[in-house]
């Protein structure tokens, strides 16, 4: 007779219990080891869905001893806290070591350490489960909406930076500009006799610098020349004041990039919004993919943000529920927005705001609650992802094909041993 090995499942939050509902759905069954707290709270739940019981709590020790372990199929470990998880992993290692174990670890110093040191333990991330999934979302969108060409990009860029935008130094730099040139090409015209083209030639020459050539002042009268020399003197003024716009612009970008508050010029690039463990790993992955990235982050003193910059990948410190922040990181021209922050109020809120216009930018982002999820899946413009779903879908793969594993290395020690009976019996 075939075992029947259940899966063990520790760690009832959101995660645990959307892959019992899973394992249930594909009619596998399920032993739930559960704290007195979740028995109350969960216990009718688990009764409908005929998952056997054994209360405890952590560290798990004394309930995986009198649970039969060898009997089950696969130990899932899904609980939050990792120490926990730990523990409970080496414990049941301890007992049966050849029970297949998933174990759930955010941490990637404590993953590498568990799986580098602990035979027979497969670690599992909600981490390296939806940042994946989340770049794989951006590369397919990405692939599906190419872009706009070169010219339009420049047609964007002069739209919305220089005319719509522009600096009031920008401003007082032009108006200085045109205050020197045709009042001075107007007077050149009428002493030099030159058409009023060619006098703006002139006085064009002269503020740059670049000598003269067919135009001259050499048999002009001394009032033309000193006007001329005043022009010279305004010229060389206008000329410093360019270069320390130009240097002021650079450098702010610069200083903002590793001090303040950054605004990027970018088209059809990825807006990632978090630099938390998801929107981090996100934006690594894209950037190592050859992706421009841009990420925004509310928090200027969290560690992933000078970790981003160090490896190029400009982040924008700010409020991304904030349109100016949005403006900032050139987020209404992307290619792909990811809203990947630890909160699923700022992921609605960029996901709403970006794909209430016309021209929706695509947008992916990332919802807690697998029902909220659903939801937002089925009434709004942009694609929802749930950490927690995306986890159960890979996590499931593995526990059908481990537990698979288990059972027919079972039916061949039944065989084996039934074998040598009868053998020794004759």
């Amino acid at each position: 007779m075939q075992p029947t090995s259940p899966v063990a499942v520790v760690g009832l939050d959101a995660l645990g219990r959307e892959l019992l509902e899973r394992l249930r759905d594909g009619g596998l069954p399920a032993e739930a080891l559960v704290t007195h707290a979740e028995a109350i709270r969960l216990g009718p739940w688990l009764d409908e869905r005929g998952t056997t019981q054994v209360v405890g709590g952590p560290p798990w020790t004394y309930e995986l001893s009198h649970m039969r372990l060898e009997a089950m199929g696969v130990l899932v470990l899904a609980g939050s806290d990792e120490s926990v998880n730990v523990d409970a992993a080496l414990a049941s290692r301890r007992m049966v070591p050849d029970l297949p174990v998933l174990v759930r670890l955010d941490d990637p110093a404590l993953c590498a350490f568990i799986e580098r040191s602990v035979q027979g333990v497969e670690v599992f991330s909600t981490v390296t489960s939806a940042a994946p999934a989340a770049v794989a979302l951006a590369e397919q969108l990405l692939a599906e909406n190419p872009g706009r060409s070169g010219v339009m990009r420049l047609l964007l860029h002069i739209a919305r930076d220089v005319v719509s935008k522009p600096s009031d130094f920008f401003l007082a730099a032009l108006t200085a500009l045109m205050l020197i040139v045709l009042p001075t090409a107007w007077y050149f015209s009428a002493v030099l006799d030159l058409s009023f083209f060619d006098a703006v030639y002139f006085v064009w020459v002269t503020i740059l610098g670049v000598g003269y050539g067919d135009i001259h002042l050499r048999d002009a009268s001394s009032a033309a020349k000193l006007v001329g020399m005043v022009v010279m003197l305004l010229g060389a003024a206008f000329s410093a004041a360019m270069v320390g716009l130009i240097a002021d612009a650079l450098l702010t970008r610069r200083l903002g990039t590793l001090l303040l508050r950054v605004s990027v010029r970018m088209n059809d690039h990825v807006v990632v919004v978090g630099a938390g463990a998801v929107g981090a790993v996100a934006a690594e992955l894209l950037h190592k993919k050859g992706r421009r990235v841009v990420v925004i982050e509310a928090n200027p003193d969290l560690h992933n943000v000078a970790v981003l910059r160090s490896a190029g990948v400009p982040v924008i410190i700010g409020d991304a529920t904030v349109d100016e922040t949005l403006t900032n990181a050139s987020a209404f021209n992307a290619g792909v927005v990811l809203a990947l922050s630890n909160r699923d109020a700022v992921n609605l809120h960029v996901g709403l705001r970006l794909t209430s216009g016309e021209e929706a930018v695509p947008t992916v982002a990332r919802i807690g609650s697998p029902e909220i999820a659903r939801h937002v899946e089925a009434s709004c413009r942009f694609i929802a992802i749930s950490p927690t779903s995306t986890t159960v879908d890979r996590l499931l793969e593995r526990v059908v094909a481990l537990r698979a594993e288990r059972i027919a290395a079972k039916v061949a020690q039944a065989q084996h041993a039934a074998t040598m009976t009868a053998k020794s019996g004759a």
